[in-house]
C-alpha cells in the first residue's frame, strides 16, 4: 500500500542548488541549562566551501546533498563560527562565507537573540554578566530581556539576553556533526565583532580544547572574566586580538568605557588578555612585530608572542586613528584569509 501510494506522487521538478558561499538559514532546538528557560528556536546560517545539488530545506538533508565536483578532505574542512556584534545579524558574515568557498572553509553565523527590545532589533550574546554589579559602573541597565526577569538576573550591569549562548555553540557543533556536516573537529576557529568578539573569547574560556584559534574584533573580556581558572582554558588556542586605537566603547587599555548608552561597562585591558593567552601557551615574554597581512591597509601597529606550545600563534593588532566599529570588514577579510591559509598547518 504504501509503494502503490508513493508510486502514485507525481515527478517534482529538481529543485535549484546550491552555490558555494551561499548562507542557508537553519533552525536549531536549543536547551538552556537553566529549566526555567526551557527549549528555544534559534537560527543560524551554514555556507559550505562547495556547490550541492539538493536544495536543503533541513540540516538533516546535508547528508544527502555531497559536494559536486569533489570529496570533502579526508579530516573535513577547517569550520570558522562567526558572532556579529549587537545590533547585528548572520548577513555580517557573508564576506567569510565567500572567503570560505575560495579558501576551502565552512562558515557558520548564528543569530543572537533581541528578545523583547524595540522591534527585535537590540539583537546580543550573552557571557552570563547578566545580574552581576561587579561589571559595570552605571546606574541603570542598558536593557533588560525577558528571559532575565524570567531568572532573576536583573541589575544595572544588564544588556544582553540571559540564554546561554554557551549552549547554543555546543548545541550548534553536535547538530553538524549528526547531521553529516564535513569539518574538522580539530580546526574550528571563532570570529566576532564588539558583543560577538567578547562571546568568542568567552567561549574559549567555557569550551576549552574545542576551538584552534579566535580572531576577536574589538572585543575584550569584562572584569572578573579572566581570572587564573580561565587563562589557563586558553591553552591550545590561537588567538589574534585586534581593536582600534580610539575605540571608547571597548577601550584598548580596559577599565570603564565612557558614559552613554553603551558606556560605564568595566573591561580587561587588550595587554592584559594577550599576555593571559601567552603565559598560558608557554609563549615567549617578549613580543616582535607582526607584519602579516599586507594586504590590509589600514594603518595597524601589530604585535606577537612567538614560541608559543604546539604551533600555537599569539598576536594583537592596534589599528591607529579607528574607534569603535572601524572598518573591520576590510581588515577582516585580509585576516581571514590570512588565518585561512594557515588552517592546514
Amino acid at each position: 500500500m504504501i509503494c502503490a501510494l508513493l508510486s502514485a506522487v507525481p515527478t517534482v521538478p529538481a529543485a535549484p542548488s546550491v552555490p558555494a558561499g551561499q548562507q542557508v538559514r537553519y533552525n536549531l532546538p536549543v536547551t538552556d541549562p537553566d529549566k526555567r528557560l526551557g527549549t528555544l528556536n534559534r537560527t543560524f546560517d551554514l555556507a559550505l566551501p562547495y556547490k550541492t545539488l539538493a536544495h536543503r530545506q533541513n540540516l538533516t538533508e546535508l547528508l544527502s546533498a555531497p559536494p559536486v565536483d569533489a570529496a570533502p578532505p579526508a579530516a573535513g574542512y577547517p569550520l570558522l563560527l562567526y558572532f556579529h556584534g549587537q545590533y547585528g545579524s548572520p548577513a555580517g558574515a557573508a564576506g567569510f562565507s565567500s572567503l570560505g568557498a575560495k579558501e576551502g572553509f565552512i562558515t557558520v553565523a548564528a543569530q543572537g537573540l533581541a528578545e523583547n527590545s524595540l522591534l527585535a532589533l537590540d539583537t546580543t550574546w550573552s557571557v552570563a554578566a547578566e545580574g552581576r554589579t561587579d561589571v559595570c559602573d552605571r546606574t541603570k541597565a542598558q536593557f533588560v530581556m525577558t528571559s532575565c526577569r524570567t531568572t532573576n538576573r536583573v541589575s544595572v550591569c544588564n544588556w544582553a539576553t540571559c540564554y546561554s549562548d554557551v549552549a547554543l555553540t555546543s548545541t550548534l557543533l553536535v547538530a553538524l556533526t549528526d547531521a553529516g556536516v564535513p569539518y574538522d573537529a580539530d580546526r574550528v576557529y571563532l570570529s566576532g565583532c564588539s558583543n560577538g568578539g567578547m562571546l568568542s573569547d568567552y567561549l574559549v574560556t567555557q569550551l576549552p580544547g574545542v576551538f584552534a584559534g579566535v580572531v576577536p574584533w574589538y572585543g575584550a573580556f569584562l572584569k572578573d572574566f579572566l581570572p587564573p581558572s580561565a587563562a589557563a582554558a586558553l591553552a591550545g588556542s590561537s588567538a589574534l586580538l585586534l581593536i582600534g586605537e580610539d575605540d571608547t566603547i571597548i577601550p584598548p587599555a580596559g577599565g570603564e568605557s565612557p558614559g552613554g548608552y553603551e558606556g560605564g561597562y568595566l573591561y580587561v585591558s587588550q595587554l592584559e588578555q594577550l599576555s593571559a593567552w601567552a603565559s598560558a601557551n608557554g609563549c615567549d615574554a617578549r613580543t616582535t612585530p607582526l607584519a602579516l597581512p599586507a594586504y590590509d591597509t589600514l594603518a595597524k601597529t601589530c604585535v606577537e608572542h612567538r614560541g608559543c606550545d604546539g604551533g600555537v600563534r599569539v598576536g594583537y593588532c592596534r589599528y591607529k586613528g579607528q574607534a569603535h566599529g572601524f572598518q573591520w570588514q576590510q581588515a577582516a577579510d585580509s585576516w581571514m584569509l590570512w588565518l585561512a591559509r594557515r588552517f592546514g598547518a
